[in-house]
């Protein structure tokens, strides 16, 4: 069975994140270890990931549960404004696309974001270059859960060519399933 998709993540793969870890820096001005701010960060990424908090305003959620001063919040949105700024566009992979969808597959983006990606996407040009575009944040569901992986699947099935931001939000996990499987074409992977 021939495969008929290719579905991209957003964010280190057609973003290009810059070489430094903006969880270390942030980590480091808040005098933690890497490891806590981290454990501590993906217990609340769900809030951007699934329920569409804009990112900066979650990773303040993180920062008051070691620091509540005003200051601190200042310096990490400043370090947070520095490296979205360093960020690139993959226009390699990008030129990729078209050939692709000649090919007869379909091009998908499917990103654990906000309904702010959709925005940046139309502004970088990105949008005419896919049939389809995924954004946890606007249904409910996040990557590696199946049901993420399905709406893109849906969607296809159905026709429609891309969600929009009024897409009727799905049911949350509440817990996450210890497994999902996810079948593309005739390879099933286990997450």
């Amino acid at each position: 069975m021939k495969y008929q998709a290719v579905i991209f993540d957003f964010g280190g793969v057609i973003e290009l994140n810059s070489t430094r870890d903006i969880l270390e820096e942030i980590a480091e001005i808040l005098h933690i270890s890497p490891e806590k701010l981290k454990e501590t960060y993906f217990k609340y990424n769900h809030l951007s990931n699934v329920h569409n908090m804009r990112w900066e305003d979650m990773i303040m959620e993180v920062i008051r549960v070691f620091d509540k001063n005003a200051a601190t919040e200042d310096r990490v949105r400043t370090l947070l404004r520095e490296d979205a700024a360093k960020k690139k566009v993959n226009t390699e992979l990008l030129e990729l696309f078209p050939v692709l969808r000649r090919e007869g597959y379909k091009v998908a983006i499917l990103s654990n974001n906000t309904s702010d990606l959709r925005k940046l996407l139309k502004e970088k040009g990105i949008t005419p270059l896919v049939d389809e575009i995924v954004i946890s944040g606007e249904i409910g569901f996040q990557k590696p859960h199946k049901e993420a992986f399905d709406v893109a699947f849906e969607n296809w099935a159905s026709g429609r060519k891309k969600l929009s931001s009024s897409t009727t939000r799905r049911r949350v996990w509440r817990k996450p399933p210890r497994s999902a499987t996810i079948r593309f074409s005739s390879q099933t992977t286990k997450h």
